[in-house]
């Protein structure tokens, strides 16, 4: 079962990331409404279901013209979650020589964690 001050630690990262991403805080009202009408217990469950399903997220509600999705909430959104942006990749098309990769000169975008591929 789910401590409350970790519940409370979710929450308020879930927050802070959705407030980055939309200043509107229709998302993040939106989640805080679901969360609220949850029991500990319901709230553990629905984590645990979300975390087993690699394909399962949290979503964004955004609509255009009114709430748009911009690139500088996403890097505040992704600084917060200390995911990099840009990176340098190794080219394996490249190169498939593991002991001496090739790596790209300038970082590109990757939007993803490091190694979550």
């Amino acid at each position: 079962m789910i401590s409350k001050p970790k519940r409370k630690k979710m929450e308020n990262l879930i927050y802070e990331v959705f407030d980055a991403l939309d200043d509107s805080e229709v998302n993040s009202n939106k989640y805080g409404e679901m969360f609220d009408a949850m029991s500990d217990a319901q709230f553990d469950s629905f984590f645990k279901t979300l975390f087993k399903d690699e394909d399962a997220y949290l979503t964004l509600d955004v609509v255009d013209y009114e709430r748009t999705l911009k690139m500088e909430n996403i890097e505040k959104a992704a600084k917060i979650l200390d995911i990099p942006l840009f990176e340098k990749v190794i080219m394996p098309h490249v190169n498939m020589d593991t002991k001496n990769p090739v790596i790209s000169k300038y970082e590109v975008p990757v939007g993803c964690e490091s190694g979550s591929l």
